[in-house]
């Protein structure tokens, strides 16, 4: 719907907070594999510093971070004249249901004391190969899983905000589609 009928309406230049948060995610997300990367060559134990460890717990808080703000602009998304076409009712509805279980280790992150008053107790973490597990309050996440959760809402709200995004360039395979790549001379392979 038009912006003047009530309903939030998401332009081309509102909708650019996705793919902001998007680039934040990944950028988060290659840094939680380059440390998982360091403690496996390293180990745990043997880690330059304990500054390294510190900066691994920042880059899963900003990572969730980054995903927790991409649950407010598909939120907006929703509310736009743009899921009236359907095509991005069920992705936005399995992202909300992929990333459900991160909000909660999100805020416990954030508000870390209040978890500790309320005798929650603390949050686990797990590393495995190119991910971190994360679990809090009898829940698990996966990072490499709410990564591609992110990248298919990312790629379906593209199709339908901007369907020439759809073979843009800089969000890597996900985004090629699956006839190739159009040139100048007509279609090409994928390669």
């Amino acid at each position: 719907m038009p912006r003047g009928h009530g309903s939030a309406a998401l332009t081309l230049a509102d909708w650019r907070a996705l793919p902001e948060q998007m680039v934040a995610i990944e950028q988060q997300h290659e840094r939680i594999v380059n440390f998982v990367q360091t403690v496996h060559e390293k180990g745990l134990l043997t880690l330059d510093s304990p500054a390294d460890l510190v900066r691994g717990n920042s880059d899963v808080d900003f990572f969730l971070t980054a995903l927790r703000r991409m649950t407010r602009v598909c939120a907006l998304v929703r509310r736009s004249a743009f899921t009236e076409t359907g095509t991005v009712r069920e992705p936005l509805r399995l992202f909300e249901v992929r990333v459900q279980d991160a909000v909660p280790v999100r805020n416990f992150l954030e508000h870390f004391d209040e978890g500790m008053i309320k005798g929650r107790g603390g949050i686990g973490y797990g590393i495995g190969p190119g991910m971190i597990t994360i679990s809090y309050a009898g829940k698990t996440v996966h990072t490499h899983q709410l990564l591609a959760a992110a990248r298919e809402v990312h790629h379906a709200v593209r199709g339908v905000v901007d369907p020439l995004a759809a073979t843009d360039v800089h969000f890597r395979p996900a985004c090629i589609p699956a006839g190739g790549w159009i040139t100048a001379s007509g279609p090409a392979a994928t390669a």
